[in-house]
């Protein structure tokens, strides 16, 4: 039975079957299923006596048709290629499902109508399939081909041992492949100008800073996006000579990247040597020198140009070039290394140019403490470990995977040495945050940490924490590196027992109120925020500075409006933050 007419009203609210009666307000009615089809029924006025209409209407579905009325189908298996869609069919009379597979991502896939599920009222139903009015056996897959459209029917039966009809569609097609194209090229190159060790001139420029390349991947069967300032040299031929070429091949054998010879202005072939500088986090360069191994010292501007050739594993290639000048002039107005340092990896100077962070934070010796309790120094990490970490949420000790560890490469670093009652002392660069009880909230210890003597700071003790005082800072000089993980979701972190905050995500931080006794947030604080400020959305962000979703998802992206709101960052300051951090996501 529908015993009301509400089960039978279409989404938009239009009645599938209308009731014409001129006397409805005075005799009672009601909407029957009966002989697989809807009909009439009404009393007399004394109540007595249900009598049907006398010609039953049969029910036909509509697009407003809901599911109270029909059952709905659904597919399980979701990948790159592939897309379902349900819609009602004014051709066929019938609710409709399409199911589309680009065979060249999906690669050979096997269909299964096992993967297709009907529901109603939230049970699961059987049901019976034929092509063509032929059985079909739905335990058995279905080998894909270049098959075009497959039209089937699926018989669905209800717990009223009702039959519905459903139309299925099923296609599959392959597309051509499309060749390699630049989605991001930057008009401009951040140049770099790199000394000789006999004062002669070399040039650098980071010539795939920026560049990324889109191909279809055989290995991962859809099309990806690549940075190509992610990848590392693997082979590279003479500095000098007419054949020079540097090449790249992915592991998975999905392309292979070929330098080949650039110019300089006189016409002479020069070889872009790559560098990369890992432990500091910069980007990939390319040095270009003439035949005798350097660039001569004329006031002249040199042009030089690279070529690239990317050839992915479909057979297609994109070729494409990098030309940029530099003035003698030029060169002697900006930070000068010799070749050496970069190829010997001895490079201490921070290159803006290239990335290399500020708010360095903690020194390599500083011990990090793992999700099981034990310690482990933080240069030391892989980037895959579980770190203990402060639940705000929970008021507990918790565990968090690593967001991704930042790092400055070796060099003088001015050194903020903090000294706590209980004989702990951590070493900071720049600045790392510390739980504060006096103020309820992380502060950044930096060069005037001093001003935080006397108050008490978050250490673990067991399962919970404890208090131990600031009593004295230190200011040195050491030559050391510097080193900056970050937890998803939570930031935090222990360095030699004490509860921090990396340097560096300012703004991150801090958003929300916190209970003092529990060191938990205070709920209704943030209700209220969120009420006043609004939240970001993912897509709103992203339309102000790009970012990857994973990275928005892992920093609490949503909060940051309230933050900016707060007077926490800047919008400014946090693009720029993303700009800094991105690079770990791709």
């Amino acid at each position: 039975y529908l015993n009301t007419e509400d089960t039978l009203l279409g989404n938009a609210g239009a009645p599938i079957i209308t009731d014409n009666r001129t006397d409805k307000a005075s005799i009672p009615y009601k909407y029957e299923l009966i002989d697989k089809a809807y009909v009439f029924s009404y009393q007399n006025t004394n109540g007595t006596n249900a009598k049907m209409a006398t010609k039953p209407a049969a029910y036909v579905p509509t697009a407003q048709s809901q599911e109270s009325v029909l059952p709905t189908v659904s597919f399980n298996d979701v990948m790159e290629g592939m897309t379902f869609t349900t819609a009602y069919s004014a051709e066929n009379g019938c609710w409709a499902s399409t199911l589309t597979l680009d065979l060249d991502v999906t690669g050979d896939y096997n269909f299964s109508f096992s993967d297709l599920i009907a529901m109603k009222h939230g049970k699961q139903l059987p049901y019976t399939v034929t092509k063509g009015g032929v059985a079909i056996d739905v335990s058995k897959t279905i080998e894909l081909a270049d098959s075009g459209i497959n039209e089937y029917v699926l018989t669905i039966t209800d717990d009223a041992n009702i039959e519905h009809t459903h139309c299925f569609k099923l296609t599959a097609t392959k597309t051509s492949i499309k060749a390699p194209v630049k989605v991001a090229d930057p008009s401009g190159d951040a140049l770099l100008v790199v000394k000789s060790k006999n004062s002669d001139w070399t040039c650098a420029t980071p010539a795939l800073e920026g560049t990324q390349i889109e191909y279809y991947s055989k290995s991962q069967k859809k099309y990806v996006t690549l940075s190509l300032s992610s990848l590392t040299p693997q082979a590279k031929g003479k500095q000098n000579g007419t054949n020079n070429y540097w090449n790249y091949s992915d592991a998975n054998g999905d392309f292979t990247l070929k330098i080949t010879s650039g110019y300089i202005h006189e016409g002479k072939q020069v070889y872009g040597m790559p560098v990369v500088v890992d432990n500091g986090g910069y980007k990939m360069y390319f040095t270009i020198s003439s035949t005798n191994g350097y660039v001569s010292t004329s006031t002249a501007a040199r042009t030089n140009t690279l070529t690239y050739e990317f050839t992915d594993a479909n057979g297609n290639t994109l070729t494409f070039s990098k030309t940029w000048q530099l003035n003698y002039a030029d060169q002697k107005s900006v930070a000068q290394y010799s070749y050496s340092d970069f190829i010997n990896g001895t490079l201490t100077d921070v290159l803006t140019s290239s990335g290399g962070s500020s708010d360095n934070c903690i020194t390599p010796d500083t011990l990090v403490t793992l999700a099981d309790g034990s310690q482990v120094r933080v240069d030391s990490l892989k980037g895959d470990e579980m770190l203990l970490v402060w639940n705000m949420e929970t008021g507990m000790l918790d565990s968090a995977p690593i967001m991704f560890v930042d790092s400055d490469p070796t060099a003088e670093y001015e050194i903020i040495h903090l000294y706590f009652s209980d004989g702990t002392d951590v070493k900071v660069i720049s600045e790392h945050g510390f739980w504060d009880y006096d103020l309820n909230r992380y502060v950044y210890l930096d060069k005037d940490a001093a001003a935080y003597i006397g108050h008490t700071f978050a250490k673990q003790d067991g399962d919970t924490l404890s208090k131990v005082q600031l009593v004295d800072v230190v200011i040195e000089s050491e030559e050391t590196m510097a080193w900056s993980p970050v937890t998803k979701g939570h930031l935090c972190y222990f360095v030699n027992g004490m509860l921090s905050m990396p340097g560096g995500v300012g703004g991150l931080f801090n958003i929300f109120d916190v209970d003092a006794e529990t060191m938990t947030y205070d709920y209704a604080a943030i209700e209220r925020d969120i009420e006043l400020y609004g939240l970001f959305t993912y897509e709103e962000l992203n339309a102000i500075v790009e970012l990857p979703e994973t990275m928005f998802n892992e920093a609490g992206g949503m909060y940051l409006k309230i933050s900016i709101a707060k007077g926490n960052m800047t919008l400014d300051e946090l693009v720029a933050m993303i700009h800094r951090y991105k690079h770990f996501y791709e």
